[in-house]
């Protein structure tokens, strides 16, 4: 045990006993940790809203190698209102978050993704576009769950290029080119549009996506080969991926 501080960002919260509470904190320094909360689950406690989930800040407190960690007092706080209050965003907020939870290992710093996920969540915060960023997030961490699609080139004859139609095989781990479409039996069929940013936001910048516009439709062929990806190489379910998917399907039948 060590009494330390770090910025961490919620991932989950749930009720403990009457009164406490069970709070997932992604910290910077230590990982995800556990902490049990007394008397967090009553408003009055003097940092409730510093532990719900998408509160960020800096955490200190008696942080345990293993085992429930124990929260004295909070400092340096960011409140994300804009993800907080506005249920479309929050929602795709919270999936974040929820990737993020199911990539990482117990009590294993890993600041470069504490840093990407705060990136993230900050942008979304400030009106850019959620579902692009979330495309990014899912396809740049991809890596993480140990799953590396080949999509630099060809995987039969190595063409490169951006502009001529591409699809993605299983069977060969990556993306296959036009000539090949009749010589492979299992393929995707995927929108060679959607494959296109498929490729282009595997390496990408997130800052760049502040330039970025895509149309509802390539919004959803993208939509569909990343869930065929996740689907096919992670096998997860997540509550608030399946809520996102019926808060657009609903928004397809209003229109």
């Amino acid at each position: 045990m060590v009494v330390a501080e770090s910025h961490g960002i919620v991932l989950a919260t749930k009720p403990y006993k009457e009164q406490d509470r069970l709070v997932k904190i992604f910290t910077e320094k230590y990982g995800k940790k556990m902490f049990l909360i007394r008397r967090g689950s009553r408003p009055t406690y003097t940092y409730y809203r510093n532990i719900q989930p998408l509160s960020q800040a800096c955490y200190v407190g008696k942080y345990h190698e293993n085992g429930l960690s124990y929260l004295t007092t909070v400092k340096d706080e960011v409140f994300y209102t804009e993800l907080q209050y506005d249920i479309y965003l929050k929602a795709y907020a919270t999936y974040l978050l929820q990737l993020a939870d199911a990539v990482l290992e117990d009590n294993t710093p890993d600041p470069a993704l504490y840093g990407y996920l705060k990136q993230v969540l900050t942008m979304m915060n400030s009106g850019i576009d959620a579902e692009v960023l979330t495309n990014i997030y899912e396809i740049q961490l991809l890596k993480r769950f140990g799953v590396y699609p080949h999509l630099e080139r060809c995987q039969m004859c190595g063409e490169e290029r951006m502009d001529v139609p591409f699809d993605y095989s299983q069977e060969y781990g990556g993306i296959i080119c036009y000539r090949h479409f009749e010589e492979v039996k299992k393929r995707y069929h995927a929108h060679p549009r959607a494959i296109y940013f498929l490729r282009k936001f595997q390496h990408i910048d997130i800052e760049s996506v502040k330039t970025i516009n895509l149309s509802q439709e390539t919004k959803e062929l993208l939509r569909q080969l990343i869930d065929q990806l996740y689907e096919d190489y992670i096998g997860i379910h997540l509550k608030s991926k399946s809520f996102i998917d019926q808060m657009n399907a609903q928004q397809h039948i209003w229109k």
